[in-house]
C-alpha cells in the first residue's frame, strides 16, 4: 500500500477563468505523442518519441495534461513534477503550452498545480525548477511568478 504522502490527490478539474474551457487531467499513455511534440517545440527541437516518455517507474512523479473542452478535450499543455530528496523537494521537470495559447495564464496554472501537488501528494516542503537560459518564454513565466531561475 502507498503511504498517505504518495497517494494520488485529485487533479483540480478546471483552470480558473476561461469559463471552464480548459481542464486538467492526469497523463495517460495515449498522451505520449502529443506530450512529446509539445515538449520538443517548447525546446525548439524536432519532436521525438523520447520527449513524451514518462520517467522511470521508480521515480515518484505526477504528470498532468491541459485539455481544451471546446476542441473535444484536445491536449494543449502539460506539466510534470518529480519528488526529490526523499520527497522533501518537488522539482518541476517541465511546463509546456501550445504556442498559440501562451499568454493566457495556462502556464501559470500549470506551475501552480505543480506547487500544490508537490505539497499535497509528496509532502514536499520546497519547490524548485530550472530553465534553459535560451528559453525566453519560460524565463519570463518564472520571473513573473517570482521564482529563482537556475540554468542547465
Amino acid at each position: 500500500a502507498r503511504s498517505r504522502r504518495q497517494e494520488r490527490m485529485p487533479v483540480p478539474a478546471r483552470v480558473p477563468g476561461h469559463d471552464g474551457r480548459y481542464r486538467f487531467r492526469e497523463y495517460e499513455p495515449r498522451d505520449r505523442k502529443v506530450l512529446g511534440i509539445l515538449r520538443a517545440v517548447a525546446h525548439d527541437e524536432p519532436p521525438s518519441e523520447a520527449w513524451g516518455k514518462p520517467p522511470a517507474e521508480e521515480v515518484v512523479h505526477r504528470t498532468v495534461v491541459l485539455c481544451d473542452e471546446q476542441e473535444r478535450g484536445r491536449v494543449v499543455g502539460a506539466a510534470r513534477v518529480i519528488a526529490q530528496d526523499g520527497n522533501r523537494v518537488a522539482h518541476l521537470q517541465f511546463v509546456c503550452v501550445e504556442d498559440g495559447r501562451r499568454g493566457l495564464g495556462l502556464g501559470t496554472a500549470l506551475v501552480r498545480w505543480s506547487e500544490v501537488i508537490g505539497r499535497e501528494s509528496f509532502g514536499a516542503r520546497k519547490a524548485e525548477m530550472e530553465v534553459d537560459r535560451e528559453n525566453a518564454g519560460a524565463r519570463r513565466l518564472y520571473e513573473r511568478l517570482g521564482d529563482a531561475l537556475g540554468g542547465d
